[in-house]
């Protein structure tokens, strides 16, 4: 067993109340697939939802960056695709101070082959005003979006040589491309305008996942690395400054670790999800969720690993509610193999200490990715969710695990 690299002692524990209540679910989208992204709470009480949606496989993948208006009812005011007759995904929003939205996603250049990271301004009523892209000879995939405190964006995404195929992405459990990746970073103005961008080449391969801003201007990105065809992956988060240059960087090693989520706590630091297993110990070979807590500096405080033995458990998402709590959201269920997982929603106390479980059976696969605490103390889960042998449709998920 590899050494875990921490700045403070790990502590191991296991949630075991079991509340909840029945859970709102909502779902949307047509075309062969369509997959939810990131979801914003609207003044009205009403929801944005960020998605894209397939139109076509073969002989190449169309897709369109989906917008969906929502009321608090769940029912659609509007919805609106971009892209033009370019393929493009959307991946997460930010408001914008004055009215209006930024998404960050990805879009098929004019010329060439290559993939690019996608910002794209709308109004209030999702008309376009001005759209940017960004990238490199690669495959540049757009993910995370962030606001700086000028007004400007980070986005995090990752660049991928699909000349240098590393691995099978169809293998179960494998959450990579084909290709070698690595974090790519662009900085814009608020306009759109870039200010940097950056590929942190490695040899590793390398899968970002998060990111946030730290107090100080920098940028804290979550990434994990890869070894397939090695059954093993770390978990990394490294910290680059305002113009780019990387300060410092963190991995767990023990087991094997990735990293789905990242958030800036209110007490300085950061909480990342995700999960971990112990491929050559039997009685841990299945995933239990997992969180690690670090501070301003990424030295750890505390680690909290959580589920079922029998189970399969992730926390894809994580949120910090208005108390100072945290709660996860991810899937359990019994192998990577099933193609149906329930919902896991988990509470703790800002130590790491588990308060309560929530788990909401399903007849569906599910894939959790916007996630945060409603005012009225209920928490709202935007994703995917397909049946066997049907497509993916965009799943809007509101539960209260306090049943009110």
């Amino acid at each position: 067993m590899k050494k875990l690299l921490l700045c403070a002692l790990a502590v191991f524990m296991t949630a075991s109340l079991t509340v909840g209540s029945e859970p709102w679910i909502q779902t949307y989208g047509g075309g062969l697939d369509s997959l939810g992204h990131d979801v914003l709470l609207l003044e009205d009480g009403g929801y944005l939802v960020v998605a894209d949606t397939v139109t076509q496989y073969e002989p190449v993948m169309i897709g369109r960056l989906l917008l969906l208006r929502l009321d608090a009812d769940g029912e659609v005011v509007w919805e609106r695709t971009y892209g033009g007759d370019r393929s493009c995904t959307g991946q997460s929003i930010r408001a914008v101070e004055g009215g209006g939205y930024v998404i960050a996603g990805t879009i098929e250049p004019e010329t060439g082959s290559d993939l690019d990271v996608y910002l794209l301004r709308v109004d209030e009523d999702g008309t376009e005003l001005w759209s940017r892209s960004f990238g490199t000879s690669r495959d540049e995939l757009g993910g995370s979006l962030l606001e700086t405190a000028d007004g400007g964006y980070v986005v995090v995404a990752n660049s991928v040589d699909r000349d240098d195929v590393v691995a099978d992405p169809g293998a179960a459990g494998y959450a990579g491309f084909a290709g070698r990746s690595n974090a790519y970073i662009v900085r814009t103005d608020a306009e759109g305008n870039e200010i940097w961008s950056r590929r942190y080449s490695s040899e590793d391969n390398v899968i970002a996942s998060g990111g946030a801003i730290a107090d100080d201007g920098g940028i804290v990105v979550l990434t994990y690395v890869l070894y397939y065809p090695i059954d093993d992956n770390n978990v990394r988060l490294f910290k680059i400054a305002a113009a780019g240059v990387e300060l410092w960087s963190r991995t767990w090693e023990e087991g094997k670790a990735s990293g789905y989520d990242l958030i800036a706590t209110s007490d300085g630091g950061y909480l990342i999800s995700g999960a971990r297993l112990y491929p050559d110990d039997p009685a841990r070979a299945k995933a239990d969720a997992l969180l690690i807590k670090v501070d301003g500096d990424g030295c750890e405080l505390w680690t909290t690993t959580y589920g079922e033995a029998d189970q399969v458990e992730t926390a894809h998402a994580v949120t910090e509610t208005s108390d100072g709590q945290y709660v996860s959201v991810g899937s359990q269920l019994p192998d990577l193999y099933t193609y149906r997982d329930d919902i896991y929603l988990v509470g703790f106390d800002a130590n790491g200490t588990p308060l309560w479980e929530s788990v909401t059976p399903t007849v569906k696969h599910n894939m959790y990715e916007g996630f945060f605490q409603h005012p009225d103390g209920s928490y709202v889960i935007v994703g995917s969710a397909a049946r066997s042998g049907e497509a993916f449709r965009v799943q809007l998920v509101v539960i209260d695990p306090n049943g009110g």
